[in-house]
C-alpha cells in the first residue's frame, strides 16, 4: 500500500512539475506561438474527456450484461439435472444466446461511438500540431 501510493504521489509530482516547466518556457522562449497552442488545450481536454466517459460507460454496461448472463448461466448449471430432466437445454440456450446477442448489439453501437470519439481525439492532436507549426513558420517568416 505504502509503494503504491508514494509511486503515484512521486508520478503526479513528476507530470505536474514537468507542465508547469513546459509551459513557462514555452512563454519565456516564444510566448506568441505559446498563447496560440495553449488557446486549443480546451478541445483536446473535451475531446479525453469524451473519450474516456464512453469507454467507462461502455464497460460497465458490459460488465453488468456479462454479470447477468454468468449467474443465468450458474443458475442452469446448479441445477441441470432438474434443466435435463424437463428438456430445458435449448429453452436456456436460447435464453443466455438472447442475453449475449443483447450486449454484442450494444456492444457493436458503442464501438461506433467510441471510434468517433477517439477520432474526434486523435483529431485534436494533430490540428494541435497544424496549428503550432502554422503559426511557428508564420512567425519565423515574418522575422
Amino acid at each position: 500500500m505504502q509503494n503504491a501510493i508514494g509511486e503515484k504521489v512521486s508520478k503526479i509530482f513528476m507530470t505536474t512539475s514537468m507542465g508547469i516547466a513546459g509551459f513557462l518556457i514555452a512563454y519565456i522562449r516564444g510566448w506568441k506561438l505559446a498563447i496560440v497552442v495553449t488557446a486549443v488545450i480546451p478541445f483536446l481536454l473535451a475531446a479525453g474527456f469524451f473519450n474516456n466517459h464512453y469507454l467507462k460507460q461502455a464497460s460497465e454496461f458490459m460488465n453488468r450484461i456479462m454479470s447477468r448472463a454468468q449467474g443465468m448461466a450458474e443458475e442452469v448449471l446448479y441445477s441441470i439435472k432438474t434443466v435435463k430432466f424437463l428438456h430445458g437445454e435449448e429453452y436456456e440456450a436460447d435464453k443466455y444466446r438472447h442475453k449475449i446477442s443483447r450486449a454484442t448489439e450494444k456492444m457493436i453501437d458503442y464501438g461506433y461511438i467510441r471510434g468517433t470519439m477517439s477520432s474526434l481525439f486523435f483529431f485534436s492532436v494533430i490540428m494541435t500540431y497544424t496549428i503550432g507549426f502554422w503559426y511557428g513558420s508564420v512567425l519565423v517568416g515574418n522575422r
